[in-house]
């Protein structure tokens, strides 16, 4: 049976996770990030530049004057919304993770993860640049998790936590298949040791003369023809894929710039 999972600076038990027993023994907890904001917040943010919008466009009299409002209005609803269905508590075991989301508590063991979406922005200001990270963690059945590194304390450790051992069960197995001659779907792209293909776009390796990752896209050029690229947002294990495949990049490469 293994400990309940207990803060991380104080000596309290979380009680959320006290009745987690089959992940094994507890490692850590992340706890919400003092600084983060509620959904309820985020998009309540979102209806007031709404309301401004249409405030400005009866002042003026000219609907179009709301226009420049509507994207920004629809950026915090967006956040709110992700915001909502994300963890706000974890704990990690030995064999896995418990994340508290609203008032259910999921469990993820390493071994059932089948995919992670990861999609990391680099927002840059006349002051201050951050790097916010989401990462969606998904079982074979559907079942599914948010991790957001503005939600949790040490949100990043727990991400790269958590990449390191989905790794170390899914890249062997798919490697063996890769150097085999199989093909694999990552999301958009098909890509085995012959091939690379992208909705139907298709490029032998010999004809390739290129492959990078750059401003959260990774980007395929032939020797001779149009270079195509997909966004790390839209490609499942995208880290695994780069494994095998031969692409290195920084950390950064992996974020889209703002």
């Amino acid at each position: 049976m293994s400990k309940p999972a207990w803060g991380k600076e104080e000596n309290v038990a979380l009680p959320q996770f006290a009745h987690v027993t089959a992940l094994g023994h507890y490692k850590r907890a992340f706890t919400k990030n003092g600084g983060s904001q509620s959904a309820v917040v985020i998009m309540g943010a979102g209806v007031a530049i709404a309301v401004l919008g249409a405030v400005v466009g009866v002042s003026t009299g000219e609907v179009f004057s709301a226009a420049p409002f509507v994207p920004f209005a629809l950026v915090f609803f967006v956040a709110g919304a992700l915001q909502s269905r994300s963890a706000r508590l974890v704990a990690t075991y030995h064999e896995g993770f418990a994340a508290l989301v609203g008032s259910r508590v999921q469990t993820f063991r390493w071994n059932e993860i089948a995919s992670l979406i990861c999609n990391d922005r680099y927002v840059t200001g006349k002051r201050t640049a951050w790097t916010s990270h989401r990462c969606e963690v998904r079982k074979a059945n559907g079942e599914k998790v948010t991790l957001l590194s503005v939600e949790l304390e040490d949100g990043p450790v727990l991400i790269g936590d958590v990449k390191k051992h989905v790794a170390s069960i899914l890249l062997p197995d798919l490697r063996r298949s890769y150097d085999a001659g199989d093909s694999l779907s990552f999301g958009p792209l098909v890509v085995s040791k012959k091939i690379i293909e992208r909705r139907g776009q298709r490029v032998d390796w010999s004809a390739v003369g290129n492959v990078v990752m750059k401003n959260g896209k990774l980007i395929v050029t032939p020797k001779s023809g149009k270079p195509f690229s997909v966004r790390v947002s839209k490609i499942p294990n995208v880290d695994l894929l780069c494994e095998l495949i031969g692409v290195t990049y920084l950390q950064l490469d992996l974020a889209y710039i703002f």
